[in-house]
C-alpha cells in the first residue's frame, strides 16, 4: 500500500506544478530527503510516511463488485496510512505556490487491490523556524490514505 499511495502522490505533484516552479526531484524516504536538503536541490518534495492505524472493527466476509461479477473476500480490517508531503523551497512564497498548485488535485478516493478507499487531507504545516535557521522554507501537507486489507476466498 505504501508504494501505491506514494506513486499516486508523486503523480499529482509532477502533473500539477506551480507556474515557473517545477520540482527538481521527489524523494521518497528520510535519507534521500536529508541528502536533497544538504544539496539544496530546491524546490523539491519529500514523501515521508508517519505512524498510521488499523481498524479491526470492519473485519469479516464481504462481497465486492468486480469486472467478473460479485466476489467474496475476507476483509481483515482497514489500514490508514498518513503521508507527509514536504515541500522544500528557497522562500515561503515558492513553497506556498507549489502547495497551492497541487493540493486541489489530491483525489478524494483511490483504489487499492481493486477495492475503493479514501484519501483525506488531514492538515497542513509550515516551518518559519527552519526558514530562519537555514534559508530553506518547508511547507507540508499530511494526507491520509485508507484502504481495506482483504484477500480473495478460494
Amino acid at each position: 500500500m505504501i508504494k501505491e499511495a506514494k506513486d499516486l502522490v508523486e503523480t499529482v505533484l509532477l502533473e500539477n506544478a506551480a507556474t515557473g516552479l517545477s520540482l527538481t526531484k521527489v524523494v521518497r524516504n528520510a535519507a534521500a530527503e536529508k541528502q536533497a536538503v544538504h544539496e539544496r536541490a530546491h524546490p523539491f518534495a519529500s514523501l515521508i510516511t508517519a505512524p498510521g492505524s488499523f481498524d479491526n472493527d470492519t473485519s469479516g466476509l464481504r462481497s465486492f463488485k468486480s469486472s467478473s461479477g460479485i466476489e467474496k473476500k475476507y476483509l481483515r480490517g482497514e489500514w490508514s496510512l498518513p503521508i507527509q508531503i514536504r515541500i522544500w523551497a528557497k522562500t515561503e512564497e515558492d513553497a506556498d505556490s507549489i502547495v497551492s498548485a497541487f493540493m486541489p488535485f489530491i483525489p478524494h478516493r483511490w483504489a487499492y487491490q481493486g477495492i475503493d478507499g479514501t484519501v483525506e487531507i488531514q492538515r497542513t504545516e509550515a516551518s518559519d523556524f527552519a526558514s530562519a535557521m537555514s534559508e530553506q522554507y518547508v511547507a507540508a501537507v499530511v494526507v491520509v490514505f485508507t484502504a481495506a486489507m482483504a484477500h480473495q476466498l478460494s
